[in-house]
């Protein structure tokens, strides 16, 4: 094989390997501020509703909305210049964080943070879908979120010690300037996928459809997208409050320091998460060659069962405990990242796939992402009288059950879902 045709065939390695480590940097960042909560609600003098409402329903909006338009850049070939302006724009919004001084100005930095980090998803997924087989494209995909709960995971324990030393404002500065790093690996290894992909694809990126709304009627259509979207939108309810809320939960209900309770988040969120989508990816490929029904049915039921894991440790009288069944939890929680969004590539066009993954994140993040800690915080509020250091367990194991109705339209769309999935041909403008 000649030097050409190796670098060739190592290229998609080269790309998985890079969207990986920016999805870590991604979720690294976007983290931080769980860990970080307690001394930004004392500095800024802020309730438990307020800090979901200045951290996550600001970037779950901003995310959301902004993803699809950004996703039409993505399906026209300009994946790579998507990729680096939102490099760009997250790192340094996270620096700025550590300047603000008032509710406006923490909402309008987390507004910015997902700004910059609304173009990764939709154009990490359009990259792979081209360089992948579909065969394969839950396990790729897996893999891209691998990195992104390794970031999840590693923000606790690093983001708390950072805290500890710097405080939490020094330690936004820090991550965010250490951030812009990924700029340079970015254009040097990324190219644009008009230059290397199939004709398909090459056709698919030129004979993009007249708008995102277009686009997105079109998917919507489809009675498995459809649900998988409601679904989707309720699944991230219990993660995205986890997320903001158990660092928080665990130094409130059980006295930790945020280092200490960094760490036993760091083991939450860290294996458990990474075996469980691994495994979720392998098993989606796996049981598909068969039939999409139970390759989604399977990982909807164990979400099921990983909710009532999770809120028995809610209930729980020791810190391991509940960090035990929160790892339980994650784990059977993993098992539907990758299926969800595979499914969505499977059912999209070849000239919609970068809007197919934005679609889902304006479900995920819109509804999930706000529902999920705006019910722990204004329920946490509502009880504290009554209940004191426990009253974050009431809106955690609410928001709990609303992840669980989710598994189970996640069950009910994998009834039908085998009908559904379509080509690869561009569909019709």
């Amino acid at each position: 094989m000649r030097d050409t045709d190796k670098k060739t065939a190592r290229y998609p390695i080269m790309i998985l390997l890079v969207l990986t480590l920016i999805n870590f940097v991604n979720y690294f960042d976007r983290s931080l501020v769980g860990i970080m909560a307690e001394d930004i609600k004392r500095d800024l003098s802020l309730s438990d509703g307020e800090l979901a409402l200045s951290t996550s329903v600001a970037f779950a909006i901003s995310y959301s909305l902004l993803a699809l338009p950004i996703a039409r850049f993505s399906d026209k070939g300009l994946q790579k210049h998507v990729i680096m302006a939102s490099i760009a724009v997250w790192s340094s919004m996270t620096f700025l964080m550590g300047a603000v001084q008032n509710l406006g100005q923490l909402a309008a930095s987390r507004f910015g943070v997902a700004l910059g980090e609304a173009g990764i998803l939709p154009a990490s997924h359009s990259l792979v879908s081209a360089e992948f087989q579909m065969a394969k494209i839950a396990r790729v995909i897996s893999i891209l979120w691998i990195g992104g709960f390794l970031g999840a995971a590693s923000a606790p324990l690093i983001g708390g010690m950072a805290a500890d030393s710097l405080g939490w404002r020094g330690a936004f500065m820090l991550m965010g300037g250490l951030s812009l790093l990924l700029l340079p690996v970015t254009f040097l290894v990324l190219r644009q996928p008009a230059t290397r992909g199939t004709a398909d694809t090459k056709t698919a990126s030129r004979e993009a459809s007249g708008s995102w709304v277009h686009d997105v009627r079109t998917l919507l259509g489809q009675r498995t997208f459809l649900l998988l979207w409601c679904g989707s939108a309720l699944l991230l309810a219990a993660p995205n409050a986890n997320l903001l809320y158990a660092g928080p939960f665990l130094i409130r209900t059980f006295d930790l320091s945020p280092a200490t309770a960094g760490a036993y988040l760091a083991v939450a969120f860290g294996a458990p998460l990474i075996c469980g989508t691994l495994f979720g990816g392998w098993l989606f490929d796996r049981l598909r060659r068969r039939s999409l029904s139970p390759a989604l049915i399977v990982p909807g039921i164990s979400v099921s069962v990983g909710g009532l894991v999770a809120i028995y440790g809610w209930w729980s009288d020791d810190a391991l405990t509940a960090t035990v069944c929160l790892s339980v939890a994650n784990t059977l929680f993993g098992l539907i990242t990758a299926p969800i969004y595979a499914t969505a590539q499977l059912l999209a066009p070849s000239n919609m796939k970068s809007t197919a993954a934005a679609t889902f994140n304006l479900g995920m993040a819109l509804f999930g992402a706000t529902i999920g800690p705006l019910l722990t915080g204004y329920l946490s509020d509502a009880f504290t009288a009554s209940t004191g250091i426990r009253s974050l367990g009431y809106g955690l194991t609410v928001t709990t059950i609303v992840t669980i109705v989710g598994a189970v339209m996640i069950i009910i769309a994998g009834s039908g879902a085998s009908d559904d999935v379509r080509g690869a041909k561009p569909a019709p403008t």
